[in-house]
């Protein structure tokens, strides 16, 4: 029950002390659970408002947000170096959480380790479902290290590294995509609302009709005759969304994606930049090479890159050193690969393979942050051809039959 996340319960309590009071609300298993992971003091009285069945609220999730987890993994970190234990890191880290899933997560750590005595990377396994595995698999060389407030603190860094990319990626593209969906409402609206009014006007006169405004005139009666054309494009929009996560782990689609002009590019340099990452935090924490490269391989989440990697540790399973391995496969990603390729090359002599991926990725992130920032400005000449083609039209078959219908009057 605490590693399924459909069983937990959406708890409301009070904290009072003296006349102040605050709401905090808990994703979990049970109530004891939950009060661990609420984050309040001694001399704060505490009542419990509310219970609701967790398949009433929308928190389940397979993840957790990656603003919480970097936040919570800062949060352990800091305690951790100034000397506290894992259990009073995990209790000071509930302060500052604010998602009711992630307290709850707390929650369930706390228990598993205070008061089962588990250590956290075996706490962490028991919700394996909410924790990546690179995560526990870094927590736990940590542990077998002694240097986990250190590990902590560089997964996090690179966790915020990728959030960084991942947002600026994503809000590249929210401007084009805006004025692309604008543009084609406004173009449905003239079409269907406004165009056939004023077309009425010229019908009555019996005046002949340019061949684009009566084309854009039978589409319109057509559609108007047959509204039921509608629901295809609303049923198809509808189908995507709930396709979206079946067609997003086709092999198709993952090559083809990350060979779109300008867009692909960044897509892949994220890609990449994540996955480059993850492989020199493992190494650097000194996890056993073949594992590393498997986790990679699951964190790259790309067919592309997946087969990549893949390939790169056959060479390394059969004997060829990490440079020869990527020297093998240069070509397979482009500029890319060759970098990874030339770099390992380097990193043979010193024999510090995670430091060069870490190099590498930290120049792949900063050309990515780049592009991205660049991207708008990049797309703007395909916006303003788009929004040109279709404003040219709709302008053009309402305007030509008033020049038709002048024409005729001359010939008369």
């Amino acid at each position: 029950m605490i590693s399924n996340t459909a069983k937990w319960n959406y708890f409301v309590f009070k904290l009072s002390y003296g006349s102040f009071e605050r709401k905090v609300a808990v994703f979990a298993p049970n109530k004891e659970i939950a009060k661990y992971g609420l984050g309040f003091t001694e001399d704060e009285k505490v009542v419990l408002l509310k219970e609701t069945p967790g398949s009433l609220v929308l928190l389940q999730k397979s993840k957790l947000r990656p603003k919480e987890l970097i936040s919570l993994l800062q949060a352990l970190q800091k305690c951790m170096k100034a000397g506290a234990a894992i259990s009073k890191s995990l209790e000071i880290a509930a302060f500052g959480v604010k998602h009711p899933l992630t307290r709850g997560v707390i929650g369930v750590l706390l228990w598993n380790t205070a008061k089962n005595g588990l250590q956290l990377s075996v706490a962490m396994e028991k919700m394996n479902s909410l924790f990546d595995p690179v995560l526990i698999a870094m927590v736990k060389a940590g542990e077998r290290s002694g240097k986990l407030p250190f590990i902590l603190e560089d997964l996090a860094k690179r966790m915020e590294q990728a959030s960084s990319i991942r947002s600026k990626t994503l809000a590249s593209l929210y401007y084009p995509m805006f004025v692309i969906g604008l543009t084609i409402v406004g173009a449905t609206i003239v079409n269907f609302f406004v165009f056939p009014s004023i077309m009425n006007n010229f019908k009555m006169m019996n005046a002949k009709l340019p061949p684009l405004t009566q084309l854009m005139i039978d589409f319109a009666g057509f559609t108007g005759d047959n509204p039921w054309l509608l629901l295809i494009p609303i049923g198809g929009i509808v189908s995507l969304f709930f396709s979206r996560k079946r067609i997003a782990q086709s092999n198709f689609f993952q090559r083809q994606l990350i060979r779109i002009p300008i867009v692909g590019q960044l897509i892949a340099g994220s890609i990449f930049e994540r996955s480059l990452n993850t492989l020199s935090l493992l190494q650097k924490s000194g996890i056993n090479i073949v594992d590393a490269y498997k986790m990679t391989i699951d964190v790259s989440g790309n067919i592309a890159f997946k087969e990549y990697f893949s390939s790169v540790l056959e060479h390394v399973k059969v004997g060829n050193t990490p440079d020869k391995a990527f020297l093998k496969e240069r070509y397979r990603l482009g500029k890319h690969s060759a970098e990874v390729a030339n770099l390992m090359r380097v990193a043979s002599f010193t024999g510090e393979d995670w430091k060069a991926l870490g190099e590498l990725a930290n120049s792949v992130s900063e050309d990515v942050k780049l592009k991205a920032e660049a991207l708008p400005k990049l797309i703007q000449p395909i916006l303003l051809v788009f929004i040109a083609l279709i404003v040219g039209l709709m302008i053009a078959a309402i305007y030509l039959p008033s020049f038709y219908l002048l024409l005729n009057v001359l010939r008369n």
